[in-house]
């Protein structure tokens, strides 16, 4: 107390040279004790100030300063004052440290050590005094630390190595991390750092986290940042594992203590949003994290996680490109990889298959709350950005389809990006031309399931619509039916596309006309109405050619009378506008009008109260070319439905069109008896009967006339045939449509219909055979006519079928159905036995299978649902009464029995590729299991009703020229479509294999079956074996067969005698191909390889498990390649003929020596002398392989590809030197790749101090090659003394040689260029 009061009087009178006297007199206990009570006073600061500028500069002061700073240091850790207090005191202590002596610096070190070690100070106020003492001492020369003299540099990375082995305690790492964003570090003491508080993360509470992750990301500013938001990756998965489900009792006991769903989520979201500011402010960690996941793109699973995706989306505003960049060609990556694996056994093993891509999208959009509106745009933008990759055409890109659903996903679940979306599908239909299905899909999702969202963005989808005009019209059509939806619930939006789809019908150009057609129709279907007859529309007609607006009266309607008068009227009004509009087809192209009849059907067929007023329009433009004279044949003008301009011949009517839209809609409403209906089944019943009658004559046209030449009037004649054809057809379907059991008289006339048709196809057939026999007939009788008709003649070919998959159904049901519903037995039996019908009714079917396999993509779904149960009916009875009951149909006709399997290939076909997804359902509807047992359980049962065929065909004897020799060909190409374009999961096929291998080793399989054997094979194979076993023994077979290019013996396992003169090349080719599709498949596994090596590289992210799961890889690749280079071996070494063959061998061993030196830099780049990473993983047996046996092989390939190419006449000499050229230029770039992989070899042994070169060829350079056998030849002609003369001419020329060569010794002479100029060097090989 005296010294204090004696400092207060001191104070007092203002003496500040008594106060220094005073405390430097004062021993250190003292001022000890005048301080640290004091430490809560206001005057503590000024207290301490004035004692510690008391001290002078001996070491012992300095030790006595130090004592009352750490004094004051311990009173604070618990002393009840504020932050700000202590920072002050703290902050005068940190001022006087540059005069401290590096000694009392080192023991202040200590003690904030052993302040960290015991975490006893509340206001860590260590975090402040470390950063400047360690820059202190940091420019000290030596410091004695513990007996040892170390520099200030080492001292200080020793210093933050001893801290970060403590033992921390989780509360002071947010303190920790403050401290070293303050401390300027090595890179190496960085790392450390970094990783020390990245591992005590997982230990963090959720709400203490934030805090922390803003100074690490402070902390990794310019480096580790891939570590710091790794780590937090990892952390927030296990979070939202342990996280209770929203889902479950809000009073469960069980959940007490445990952290909520929306806690984890606020927490993210403050993590993120510190995240995004380190990244606005340009930090270097944001920009290491996405090089990181760049760099490991190949391992999609690694980049595609909830919270890196959540990162990437959040910072994509800011690195729009490399971010969509990273994230596009993660998920192509992983849509490859998933379809891989689906074709190969050993993928399946090798590639992970634990990452759902629309799980992780779902995941961030739940966990994207309100706050995150950041997250959310940057998936919109990914949305659009994947919808823009591009494709072929009519290819389906799986790209698009993520695209769609991110964007379906969103706008349920987030209302507020509706008006964002449909700007930017407007914008994108707008603007990419033809290509706008994945936006159309969008838009109509959003049409149908989020009507009023859209409504909300009218603004946006008139001007959707008011373009309608100026896009193409494939695009606008698909617009129309997307926004459909729209139409029922907003008068407006419905009203402005009644005004552009009527300025579309009278703009120029087929398709915006029939997209117009298209529209309107989609009103007629979609509108519902009431009754309304025919008086009604026609005083209705003559207002509404009148009116100045051609919606006026519906929308007058809609708007004054809408509460007096139901909905259904309203419609009624406007559905009749929409036909007198529609009336303005009959003057357009023909191909509007087309469009128009086969749309109007399924208009009637939803509003069948429209019927009458179709059938009278309809019937009026059918009268224009209606013969009413009973007694003239044919009874429509076809002549007419033609006409002449200039030079060419077009069509103005589609006769046959109009005349099956007319017999579908009467089909439709036959039950009801009106004028209109009884009008059209009398015209119909007389074209039918006078059709029947007609012959070619009747249209002047008789086998004398040519109708092939190449002037309009045989062109008008050819059309005026086809469409007779086309107009049988529809009458054909009318009597099969209208059959009813009452009907006798109806299949007599179905068969004189189909008579006058199978005429003309025996004309069409009769008229080009001819044509052909007259064109070779002149040239023999005028050999000397040099004249070129560069002109060809034009085969007479009838148009495709207008028969829709409807009446193909039925006329199957008809013709194999023991009992159908619309005829009796006998009736039926009639047609049932006209083989001919029969062909007919198949060509039919695979007509409409071809046309719909040319249905675009977005037509695919709705044409299914359409039309799926006349498929699946078709396929039932194709598969129950052709397949499965072939020897029945033989015996009825074998011609038949053909037509059937293909018809059934085609339709297979037609399901494998345009309507895959429903391939489980398709072989569900022909009797095979049900769909929820699993494709591959239907597949195999399916598989294996055809081997009973098989085998049945292959017991029974059969003639060589027979028919019934393609039925086992059919029978593989269907096996083959179902095996080889469907992915199976997880499925064995082992009886299917051994059968196929059964059959190989057969002697009577036809060499087009066995190329489809082999094939089947090899990819069964693929799907079910990891490596090539059998693929490897009969590659040995095909080199046995075709002789070893080294002569060596061969010895084989099994016999496999499908290997004949005629399918050993195409053998060759498809073993080939496989090899190809195996080192591909290796070429992909190391892409893979390198991007988990870079992610178990990357310390404090990966965990040793990750490294052994990657030697794992590594060794199943190491044993992939072996087989490969085996087999590739078998095959270079077969002496098959220069070509096509051996240009694909060339090609395997190019890429194989690729793939086998960018592994080996790959084992370069992880290996070290103490662990050469190869040897674990039989790499060296790799090695052994490709270094000597298969390097041999290849050159005794070339040599052998070389003296087979030197036949030939001397005529074709240039064209033998392109042949050779074409055959060869591969080897050079083998060569290379051989030499690179020697290169790597030699670094790799080098590195790792391991002899690799003793299992490798070295390569001797060369610029010519000596024929041994022409070599062998020409010494046996020369005579012996001609030898011995040479000899010793020889040797008298080298002493002569000596001798100039001594003298020349001390003379040089300078002679020119052109007596001394060396020999030009060849570059191409000389042959001796």
């Amino acid at each position: 107390m005296a010294l204090y009061t004696k400092y207060k009087e001191l104070l007092f009178n203002k003496n500040k040279e008594g106060v220094r006297e005073l405390f430097e007199n004062a021993d250190t206990t003292e001022l000890i004790e005048l301080i640290v009570p004091r430490i809560k006073h206001n005057h503590a600061v000024k207290i301490l100030s004035d004692i510690l500028k008391s001290f002078p500069t001996t070491e012992n002061a300095q030790a006595n300063r130090r004592k009352v700073v750490e004094a004051v240091l311990t009173a604070i850790k618990n002393a009840d004052i504020s932050n700000s207090d202590a920072n002050a005191l703290i902050n005068r202590i940190v001022e006087d440290f540059p005069k401290y002596s590096k000694i009392q610096l080192v023991r202040l070190v200590d003690y904030c050590l052993n302040s960290i070690r015991v975490n006893d100070d509340n206001f860590f106020s260590w975090k402040d005094i470390l950063p400047d003492i360690l820059q202190i001492l940091q420019e000290e020369k030596y410091i004695n630390h513990r007996g040892t003299e170390v520099s200030g540099t080492e001292y200080k990375s020793q210093m933050i190595s001893s801290i970060c082995n403590q033992p921390w305690e989780i509360e002071i790492l947010t303190p920790l991390a403050t401290m070293f964003t303050t401390i300027r570090m090595e890179q190496n003491d960085h790392g450390t750092v970094i990783r020390a508080i990245c591992s005590k993360i997982d230990e963090v509470k959720h709400h203490e986290l934030p805090p922390l992750v803003h100074q690490l990301l402070r902390l990794s500013d310019k480096q580790d940042g891939r570590l710091v938001i790794g780590t937090l990756q990892k952390y927030f998965t296990n979070i939202y594992a342990r996280a209770p489900d929203e889902v479950q009792d809000a009073m469960n006991i069980d959940d007490i203590g445990q952290i909520s769903l929306k806690e984890i989520q606020d927490t993210e979201s403050t993590v993120l949003y510190h995240i995004h500011q380190s990244a606005l402010l340009n930090h270097s960690s944001m920009k290491d994290f996405m090089r990181h996941l760049k760099s490991i793109t190949n391992a999609p699973e690694l980049v595609l996680k909830p919270f890196s995706m959540s990162v990437l989306l959040l910072v994509s505003e800011i690195y729009e490109d490399q971010v969509f960049d990273i994230i596009t060609q993660a998920i192509t990556r992983k849509m490859q990889d998933d379809e891989k694996r689906n074709n190969s056994a050993w993928l399946q093993q090798v590639l992970p298959d634990n990452c759902d891509l629309m799980d992780v999208m779902d995941q961030i959009i739940n966990n994207s709350t309100k706050d995150r509106h950041l997250v959310i745009k940057g998936l919109v933008d990914l949305a659009f950005v994947l919808m823009e990759s591009k494709s072929k055409e009519n290819e389906e890109n799986l790209l698009h389809e993520i695209g769609i659903r991110i964007i379906e996903k969103l706008v349920r679940k987030r209302h507020e990006i509706g008006p964002t979306v449909i700007q930017n599908l407007t914008n994108k239909i707008v603007a990419s031309g033809t290509s706008v299905s994945q936006y159309v899909e969008c838009l109509s999702y959003m049409c149908r399931k989020s009507t009023l969202i859209v409504l909300d963005s009218q603004g946006w989808i008139s001007t959707l619509l008011e373009q309608l005009l100026l896009i193409p019209g494939v695009a606008a059509t698909q617009v129309l039916h997307a926004t459909l939806p729209l139409m029922r619930v907003s008068t407006t939006i419905r009203d402005s596309l009644v005004l552009i789809l009527r300025k579309a019908l009278y703009r120029k150009g087929v398709d915006i006309r029939q997209m117009a057609v298209t529209g309107f129709l989609q009103f007629l279907s979609h509108l519902k109405i009431g009754s309304l007859n025919l008086s009604q529309s026609s005083s209705s007609t003559n207002v509404s050619s009148t009116s100045g607006s051609i919606f006026t009266q519906a929308t007058v309607e809609n708007n004054s009378e809408h509460n007096t008068r139901p909905n259904s009227r309203n419609n009624s009004a406007f559905c009749h506008e929409i036909l007198g509009i529609l009336k303005r087809c009959f003057y357009h192209e023909y191909r509007v009008r087309q469009h128009l009849y086969k749309g109007l059907y399924n208009s009637v067929s939803s509003n069948p109260e429209l019927a009458e007023y179709v059938i009278d329009m309809l019937l009026a433009n059918l009268k224009n070319y209606y013969e009413f004279d009973e007694n003239i044949k044919p009874p429509l003008k076809f002549h007419d439905c033609s006409n002449i301009n200039g030079a060419e011949a077009f069509i103005e009517e589609p006769i046959g069109d109009l005349v099956f839209a007319l017999q579908q809609i009467y089909c439709n409403v036959a039950f009801k008896d009106t004028p209109v209906i009884d009008e059209l089944s009398l015209h119909l019943e007389s074209i039918c009967r006078r059709m029947a009658h007609t012959e070619l004559e009747h249209l002047n046209i008789d086998d004398q006339i040519d109708v092939m030449d190449n002037v309009p009037k045989a062109q008008q004649k050819v059309l005026s045939l086809q469409l007779m054809a086309t107009t049988l057809e529809a009458l054909i379907a009318f009597r099969i449509n209208s059959w009813s059991i009452e009907h006798q008289s109806t299949v007599s006339s179905i068969n004189s219909l189909f008579k006058v048709y199978n005429e003309l196809c025996q004309f069409s057939k009769r008229v080009t055979k001819s044509k052909k026999g007259d064109g070779k007939k002149k040239k023999d009788n005028n050999a000397t006519d040099t004249t070129i008709n560069k002109k060809s003649r034009k085969t007479l070919k009838l148009p495709s079928t207008i028969i829709d998959i409807k009446t193909a159904c039925k006329m199957i049901c008809l013709l194999y159905e023991p009992n159908v519903s619309f005829a009796t037995k006998e009736q039926a039996a009639i047609l049932k036995k006209r083989s001919e019908f029969h062909l007919y009714t198949f060509r039919v079917c695979i007509s409409i299978f071809q046309n719909d396999k040319l249905l675009h993509n977005y037509e695919h779904n709705r044409h299914w649902e359409k039309y799926k149960i006349s498929y699946l009916k078709i396929g039932e009875l194709l598969y129950k009464y052709i397949v499965a009951d072939l020897d029945r149909m033989r015996g009825f006709d074998e011609e038949v029995a053909l037509f059937g399997l293909e018809c059934f290939k085609e339709l297979c076909d037609l399901v494998c590729t345009t309507f895959n997804a429903k391939l489980p359902q398709f072989l569900c509807g022909i009797g095979q299991s049900s769909p929820t047992e699993g494709l591959s359980t239907q597949l195999n049962a399916f598989v294996s009703s055809m081997q009973h065929l098989i085998d049945d065909y292959y017991e029974e004897e059969v003639d060589a020229d027979s028919a019934i020799k393609k039925i086992p060909l059919f029978i593989f190409e269907i096996i083959s479509l179902l095996m080889q374009k469907t992915a199976l999961h997880n499925t064995k096929m082992d009886k299917i294999f051994e059968w196929l291998k059964k059959l190989a080793k057969s002697e009577k399989v036809d060499a087009s079956i066995a190329v489809i054997i082999l094939q089947l094979i090899t990819t069964v194979e693929e799907r079910d074996a990891e490596y090539g076993k059998i693929l490897d023994d009969m590659s040995v077979e095909l080199c046995k067969r075709f002789g070893a290019i080294d002569n060596s013996k061969i010895g084989v396992k099994e016999v496999y005698n499908i290997f004949s003169v005629a399918t050993m090349s195409q053998a060759h080719t498809i073993f080939n191909n496989s090899l190809k599709n195996k080192i591909n498949n290796s070429a992909w596994v190391l892409g893979r390889l390198k991007a988990e090596h870079i992610f178990v590289s990357t310390a404090g992210i990966s965990d040793e498990s990750d490294r052994d799961q990657l030697k794992v890889k590594e060794r199943s690749l190491c044993r992939q390649l072996s087989y490969t280079i085996q087999t590739l071996e078998s095959l270079a070494n077969a002496k098959i003929c220069p070509g096509p063959n051996t240009d694909s061998t060339f090609k395997n061993l190019q890429q194989l020596y690729n793939v086998l030196k960018l592994l080996t830099k790959y084992f370069t780049s992880k290996s070290t002398a103490q662990n050469p990473a190869f040897q674990a993983v039989k790499f060296i047996q790799v090695v052994q392989l490709a270094g000597k046996p298969l390097k041999t092989t290849f050159y005794n390939l070339i040599t052998y590809t070389e003296e087979n190419q030197s036949s030939g006449r001397k005529a074709d000499a240039h064209a033998l030197r392109n042949k050779v050229l074409k055959e060869t230029k591969i080897i050079p770039k083998v060569i290379y790749e051989i030499e690179q992989f020697n290169k790597e070899i030699l670094t790799l042994g080098k590195k790792t101090g391991t002899s690799l070169d003793s299992y490798i060829k070295h390569s001797i350079t060369r610029d010519f090659r000596i024929k041994q056998g022409e070599l062998a030849e020409g010494l046996e002609r020369l005579d012996i003394t001609q030898m011995m003369t040479q000899n010793n001419t020889q040797a008298a020329q080298n002493r002569v040689r000596n001798r100039s060569l001594s003298e020349s010794e001390t003379t040089v002479t300078r002679e020119s260029d052109d007596d001394t100029s060396p020999p030009a060097k060849k570059s191409k090989r000389e042959e001796v």
